[in-house]
């Protein structure tokens, strides 16, 4: 060692935990990107179909439908006038309307068949997993144990089972008045019977 030159002195090093990385989108395959329009046109004929009866109901009518939406791969309902309230299976999603029509649905779709391709990626291209959507059945709410003894079930006097009760207002402190005043009037009719 060089007494004229001793040595540097390191600073200590840092050590930081790495950030996670953002997922990456996958691209579209070319034929579902070509076949875009098509998947649209169907889906806009259902949506539409949906749409015009969901117009034709009374507010009592259309606080009790629901959709049922069958997919392939994960579907994302931001802005499409539906609120997501259960996911029975990993390919099934059920979901109620937010509005008096699915309109804003069907902008995403016209977007989706008719939007420009950047990066491979289309607008909405979620909607390329959605297979099917239809107005929902009751039944298709319950559990499956249940569904397995409904026929015994509905023959009985009485049954207890438990009641799920969804408000579809904004906000928590609305949701919660509003449920509390369907649990008011429950309370009412229960005592005046």
């Amino acid at each position: 060692m060089n007494p004229g030159f001793p040595p540097l002195p390191l600073p200590i090093p840092e050590s930081r935990q790495r950030r996670p990385e953002k997922p990456r989108r996958v691209p579209l395959p070319a034929e579902l990107l070509e076949r875009r329009s098509e998947i649209a046109q169907v889906l806009g004929i259902k949506v539409d179909a949906l749409s015009n009866h969901l117009r034709s109901l009374n507010e009592e009518e259309r606080r009790a439908v629901f959709y049922k939406l069958e997919h392939d791969g994960p579907i994302r309902l931001d802005g499409t006038g539906l609120k997501k309230i259960s996911e029975p299976s990993p390919d099934i999603t059920l979901a109620v309307p937010k509005a008096d029509d699915l309109d804003k649905l069907a902008e995403k779709i016209v977007q989706f068949g008719s939007g420009a391709v950047r990066q491979g990626h289309a607008p909405h291209e979620f909607l390329v997993f959605l297979r099917e959507i239809v107005e929902a059945d009751p039944k298709d709410r319950i559990s499956p144990e249940l569904r397995e003894n409904y026929a015994t079930l509905i023959t009985q006097d009485w049954v207890i089972c438990e009641i799920e009760l969804l408000s579809l207002r904004g906000g928590h402190n609305q949701q919660r008045v509003e449920i509390v005043g369907w649990l008011r009037r429950y309370n009412r009719k229960l005592w005046m019977s």
